[in-house]
């Protein structure tokens, strides 16, 4: 089955919401804007052809693929979905004008230049979970990394009185920290 419709699909929804954020973000207040739950319902689509574009790519007759490409798909789709659950209770959407293209390049790159390495299915069932839990837990660092990184250079302007420009579009300190520890 070619799966490339749906992964350009899954794509161009991950675009539209990055673009919904930044419209937010950096928009007109005179024009009119997509609302918050315009912006997570693409997300909530996307993520859902994202799983079944993972379901399809990952798991095979020959094992588990886990070809760089689909690797970077899982990992992709981890930080997304922590994102967008998160982006329910608090107010951080706001971070993923980087996440969801980022999700949306990642998903073209594994339909277009498919990489296999097959986790073979006779390996034993604790190989199979460490090598998920380790994607899950490389996700979930490189999500603390950029929170981090956002976290600094908004501290940092905050202590030289300018908090102008883009940090100003950025969700409170308090909200960044708090959800970084979480």
């Amino acid at each position: 089955m070619n799966i490339t419709p749906v992964s350009l699909t899954a794509a161009a929804l991950y675009f539209a919401t990055g673009g919904a954020v930044a419209m937010r973000l950096f928009g007109n207040n005179d024009k009119i804007q997509p609302g918050r739950t315009l912006t997570l319902g693409l997300g909530v689509l996307a993520i859902i052809l994202h799983s079944w574009l993972l379901y399809k790519g990952l798991f095979t007759a020959s094992g588990i693929n886990l070809g760089f490409f689909n690797a970077a798909s899982l990992a992709a789709w981890i930080m997304v979905l922590v994102l967008l659950v998160s982006s329910f209770s608090k107010p951080v959407e706001n971070l993923g004008i980087l996440f969801f293209t980022a999700a949306g390049l990642v998903i073209l790159s594994a339909d277009f230049f498919p990489t296999t390495h097959f986790l073979n299915p006779e390996s034993s069932w604790a190989l199979q979970v460490h090598v998920i839990t380790s994607l899950l837990a490389y996700s979930l660092l490189a999500l603390a990394v950029v929170q981090a990184l956002l976290l600094s250079v908004q501290d940092r302007h905050l202590r030289k009185h300018h908090p102008g420009g883009f940090v100003r579009v950025l969700p409170p300190l308090q909200t960044i920290e708090s959800l970084l520890f979480e």
